[in-house]
């Protein structure tokens, strides 16, 4: 299908006949990197459900959304891995109706058929030969809507599109996002018995000329040559470490994946209480909500078997490694691995052991690390990636995002924002991902999982919310 619809952008003509090329814009290593690593069973996508109430105007809503999203280049081309180098390239063929879906239901949707609802969603892949976003709506009630919002990691990761959900709300200036790099057009993707050589040949000489630029910059600037040098000696020794570490992943984690999506989210949590209690015990906030999150997930498998004191759950955690001169939307994180003690059932112990835990990962390199190596993948071949990739993503069981919201209430197309949940994809036979959102003052927490790894969520959710009570109680 991809060939299909990049050939009939190929064909366009302008009024005199003549014929167009799309514009299009360089895909980054990174990009590329997450665009390959979708699974038949695990496919590469951001999902946030955004509740809104009230909202008079189904077809306005739609109309401001469809209007403000377009502003942003990313959301209006699709990706092109078939040619060398890999581009974003203009949808000459955009078609609204596919990127705006009302699922309807001869049923009330309430709050657990919405979960099922969405669940279902999840579970589909989207169409690689149209721009890799889709936003499913469901009417809860007459004035009350539920967004299911979908975007491929290739487009952006958590945080750029958390930057892009403040833009599109009312109030804020246009509602685009920052201009992303400008387009150029594109060559046309070369054909015959001899293109794979020709782009053998211009991938060398880039390479070529890259490392003959970097060599000239040694010698004007030997400083920044040690440093670099020291950087990448820290980051392919943090690498191997990764690498080698065997697998610790409970059995229960340990599952084929199906396919078969479950989802669960929590209420809304004060934040607060939950500010003073970590700050009365010297840990962060984040330290507190692994440290919850450990004695949840202990909780769900002490009551299969006997878990060991010291056992511990290796989770991936992204970190966000953006600067000034990345821009604001793209992907620009590292990823971090951390051992949750599942094993240890005193909260306050359990709270400590985090704290002393996250405060030596910090002066780690392992975050700039996962992002240097997920930058070098995007140059090797495909099955070579994902072998890597998996070798990697085989080493957690699961990925713990937490993102920092609003503090005041969106609103868009006139409807408030009332809440918001999202939650991260999972890399190669991952089944778990976790999420942290905080916003208006109040974070609530998200959980997405394959049926055959985790069937029951909900029962994660509910340890969560009784190890935060523990815990504010020992407090």
């Amino acid at each position: 299908m991809h060939a299909q619809r990049h050939k009939r952008d190929e064909l366009t003509l302008d009024r005199s006949g003549t014929q167009l090329v799309p514009d299009s814009e360089s895909m980054s290593s990174v990009d590329l990197a997450w665009l390959t690593m979708d699974r038949p069973c695990n496919p590469m996508v951001v999902a946030a459900v955004l509740q809104l109430d009230p909202v008079r105007s189904l077809p306005r809503l739609i109309d401001t959304l469809a209007t403000r999203l377009h502003g942003h280049p990313r959301f209006r081309q699709y990706a092109d891995d078939g040619c060398q180098p890999a581009v974003w390239v203009d949808d000459t063929n955009f078609e609204r109706a596919y990127h705006f879906q009302i699922r309807r239901s001869s049923a009330p949707i309430d709050d657990a058929a919405l979960r099922v609802m969405i669940a279902r969603e999840l579970s589909r892949e989207l169409d690689r030969s149209r721009p890799l976003w889709q936003l499913s709506l469901f009417r809860q009630s007459r004035r009350r809507v539920a967004l299911l919002f979908r975007a491929h990691h290739a487009m952006a990761d958590g945080v750029s599109l958390m930057q892009l959900l403040l833009k599109l709300a009312d109030g804020a200036g246009d509602g685009q996002a920052a201009s992303a790099p400008q387009a150029h057009h594109a060559t046309r993707t070369r054909r015959g018995p001899l293109a794979f050589a020709i782009h053998g040949l211009e991938s060398l000489d880039a390479g070529w000329s890259a490392i003959q630029a970097r060599l000239a910059r040694a010698r004007e600037q030997p400083a920044d040559a040690i440093r670099d040098l020291a950087l990448f000696a820290a980051g392919t020794a943090s690498t191997l470490r990764v690498l080698s570490l065997r697998d610790r992943t409970p059995a229960p984690f340990r599952q084929a994946l199906c396919g078969d999506r479950r989802i669960d989210w929590s209420a809304p949590l004060s934040l607060e209480p939950l500010h003073r209690l970590a700050h009365r015990h010297g840990v962060s906030l984040n330290d507190l909500f692994l440290s919850a999150l450990a004695g949840a997930f202990g909780r769900y498998l002490r009551a299969a078997g006997p878990v060991a004191r010291r056992a511990i759950l290796r989770v991936s955690i992204p970190v966000d490694l953006r600067s000034p001169a990345d821009g604001d939307f793209g992907n620009c994180f590292g990823l971090v691995l951390f051992d949750l003690p599942v094993g240890e059932q005193c909260a306050l112990r359990r709270l400590a052991l985090v704290g002393r835990q996250m405060r030596k990962l910090k002066h780690s390199q392992q975050a700039r690390a996962m992002l240097m190596s997920l930058r070098a993948l995007g140059h090797l071949p495909v099955f070579v990636e994902k072998m890597l990739v998996e070798r990697v993503a085989g080493k957690a069981a699961a990925v713990v995002s937490n993102l920092r919201g609003p503090d005041d209430e969106l609103v868009f197309a006139g409807a408030g924002l009332k809440s918001v949940v999202f939650w991260p994809p999972q890399t190669g036979e991952v089944g778990i991902g976790v999420s942290m959102l905080s916003y208006t003052g109040q974070v609530t927490i998200g959980l997405c999982c394959d049926s055959a790894v985790l069937a029951e969520p909900h029962r994660v959710i509910a340890a969560f919310q009784a190890e935060i009570d523990e815990l504010l109680a020992a407090g």
